[in-house]
């Protein structure tokens, strides 16, 4: 709103911005687009479950890897969960659609992932993390990995692709993609 003595121009605080289909508060934190992202897949997982008397294996992962996953994998390396809680729920959205297939229902989680032959969404993230870096130091892209982090120069053994995590003074960076620990 216009103050017409002072000429200032009042904003009212924001308390959440979608740039891209990813919603940021402003601390960073991504409870809320997790939970977005979750219901999403549960409605979809709905659909699907209602759509079809039976789910055969192949049919099901070509239904999952292309509709579900992609809804809870959309840029994550942007608000990649890091709390325990978030990491469960997204988790948690697997689980339950890996149930879909009825002749491995009644199997734990982790053996239901071995006969689909799919990973965590964990796993998932943090490979694309490491791709993500490798792209970056072969400079495939333009992202300025300089100034995330650097190449150690006392390499002894090995390969000479060790890096060190540059320090981090705030939280709100801590845990995104280049400050992770990998």
């Amino acid at each position: 709103m216009l103050d017409t003595e002072d000429n200032y121009v009042h904003v009212n605080p924001v308390t959440e911005e979608k740039d891209l289909k990813v919603t940021f508060d402003p601390n960073f934190k991504f409870d809320k687009h997790i939970t977005n992202c979750v219901n999403k897949a549960q409605r979809v997982l709905a659909l699907i479950s209602i759509s079809f008397d039976y789910l055969e294996k192949d049919m099901f992962i070509t239904l999952y890897k292309s509709i579900i996953r992609s809804l809870l994998e959309y840029s994550t390396t942007m608000w990649s969960p890091y709390l325990k809680k978030d990491i469960r729920k997204t988790e948690k959205m697997q689980r339950r659609a890996t149930k879909l297939v009825p002749s491995i229902r009644n199997l734990s989680y982790v053996e239901r992932l071995k006969i689909l032959d799919l990973p965590t969404l964990e796993y998932r993230r943090d490979r694309y993390n490491m791709l993500q870096v490798y792209i970056a130091l072969l400079e495939l892209d333009d992202i300025k990995w300089q100034n995330m982090f650097e190449l150690t120069t006392n390499s002894t053994r090995s390969h000479p692709w060790k890096l060190i995590k540059k320090r981090c003074n705030s939280t709100q960076r801590l845990h995104t993609f280049f400050t992770k620990d990998h």
